[in-house]
């Protein structure tokens, strides 16, 4: 590499503070499914006991997941596809599939959204 190059991996945009980090990676770990959906369906169906061994296993698979990405890309350095690529070019193969999960996923939220917010300006409106 020469100096140009480590000059912009130098100036990257970096977390203000650890407890912003814990935040959006708890936030990207959690889901909307997590939040509400499986809650009331447990409750439902009397399925408290089951809620302990789910979270657990959250915690160990998500752990894990969280501390290898995190490593892979402070080694990496770029994008996600090259930060795969640098350990086996058959790696970029799922980095190209983690951008294809990420915009389908962002699609899915953005729709969420905007039914949540039509849904609020709905019944704010009724109510006049």
């Amino acid at each position: 590499m020469n100096n140009k190059e480590l000059q912009i991996k130098d100036n990257r945009e970096q977390f203000k503070s650890n407890f912003g980090f814990i935040m959006a990676v708890a936030g990207s770990a959690v889901g909307l499914g997590n939040i509400w959906r499986f809650p009331y369906i447990t409750g439902v169906h009397g399925g408290g006991a089951f809620v302990m061994i789910y979270l657990v296993s959250i915690l160990v698979i998500g752990v894990t997941i969280a501390l290898t990405e995190m490593a892979i890309g402070r080694h990496g350095g770029s994008d996600v596809v090259e930060a795969y690529g640098q350990y086996n070019r058959k790696f970029k193969i799922p980095g190209y599939l983690s951008m294809i999960a990420v915009t389908v996923l962002l699609s899915f939220y953005n729709i969420i959204g905007g039914v949540g917010q039509s849904i609020i300006l709905f019944k704010l409106y009724q109510a006049n």
